[in-house]
């Protein structure tokens, strides 16, 4: 598809620059940004959902093998009638 824009002067001048500084052609990064405000974030191609799980996954295990005596100690103290204060 081939649009026709209007931009006004300073937003123009804004691309251009934001064009030069990636080092891309004006109608490829007008195209980015586009796509980028159509195409939901939430909404993720299976391998980009799937990378997203494994980059997840992998944070996770580095928690949970990490030295609990490197964690820092919490100054607050719960027991369980804290937490279950709504039943016995």
């Amino acid at each position: 598809m081939t649009l026709s824009i209007p931009l006004s002067p300073q937003a123009e001048a804004n691309l251009k620059a934001q064009a030069a500084a990636a080092g891309l052609e004006i109608p490829v990064l007008a195209a980015q940004i586009l796509e980028r405000a159509v195409i939901p974030a939430a909404i993720a191609t299976p391998n980009e959902a799937m990378d997203s799980v494994r980059d997840f996954d992998s944070t996770l295990e580095e928690l949970f093998n990490q030295d609990s005596r490197t964690l820092p100690k919490s100054s607050l103290t719960y027991s369980r009638s804290d937490i279950y204060s709504d039943h016995d």
